[in-house]
């Protein structure tokens, strides 16, 4: 091919140097246009909506964390005073029994000693029993159990949804609309917390994060674990 002569031989290697951008930028818009059509939005599962259900999750997640943490709290206070009371029937039972033979043996500073010591034991079970009673301890457990279980379920249905591909989801529109209203009730109906305990327990779940303890998988393989156990 001949050069014209109103064009230099630099010009003329230019413009090849030009077709050949413009072939290459041609060839990538074509292939980021097949790549987009290949990228294909199932179901209305945009990534808005994935991140929805994701933003729920991690809310269930942060209340599971701190209602649990009360309910293992509260469940040990109340193991604690029940043990207690276990042992102070026991040691009530030798007393009294420690008691009555030495009355029989006509011991009675000793006999008087170990009754007093009964009545001061028993003081202290009325005392522990009722400060469980005062507090709301087991009404407390049997409030916060069926809600964590709650959480726990409702976790566990979008874990399950999100885990399946998206051409094989349900529509994400009419998914969304069915539990938006049920994750608002849920959030709704938190058991009320003392401004302490919520505190004590949000510290615990930012430091489990910060420390990077992995509280989220460990959740995941939990609930996913207890629910298995369920079904």
């Amino acid at each position: 091919m001949s050069i014209p002569k109103d064009i230099s031989p630099a010009m003329y290697e230019n413009s090849h140097v030009l077709e050949e951008l413009l072939s290459s930028t041609d060839e990538r818009e074509k292939n980021e246009a097949e790549f987009i059509d290949e990228v294909k939005i199932f179901n209305n599962w945009t990534k808005e909506n994935e991140d929805t259900v994701k933003k729920w999750q991690l809310d269930i997640e942060k209340s599971s964390f701190i209602y649990s943490e009360l309910l293992n709290k509260t469940t040990k206070k109340i193991s604690i005073v029940t043990t207690s009371s276990l042992i102070i029937s026991s040691l009530i039972t030798l007393f009294s029994g420690l008691s009555v033979a030495l009355a029989f043996l006509d011991v009675k500073t000793v006999a008087l000693v170990f009754t007093i010591i009964i009545l001061s034991v028993s003081s202290l079970d009325v005392i522990l029993n009722g400060l469980m009673k005062v507090h709301g301890w087991n009404n407390d457990v049997q409030i916060l159990s069926p809600f964590v279980e709650k959480l726990s379920s409702t976790w566990y249905n979008f874990e399950i949804e999100l885990n399946i591909s998206a051409e094989n989801r349900s529509n994400a529109t009419d998914f969304l609309r069915r539990y938006d209203g049920h994750y608002m009730a849920l959030m709704q109906q938190c058991p009320s917390i003392s401004r302490e305990d919520y505190i004590e327990a949000n510290r615990k779940y930012q430091k489990n994060l910060f420390d990077n303890y992995m509280w989220s998988q460990r959740f995941r393989k939990s609930m996913i674990k207890q629910l298995e156990e369920v079904v």
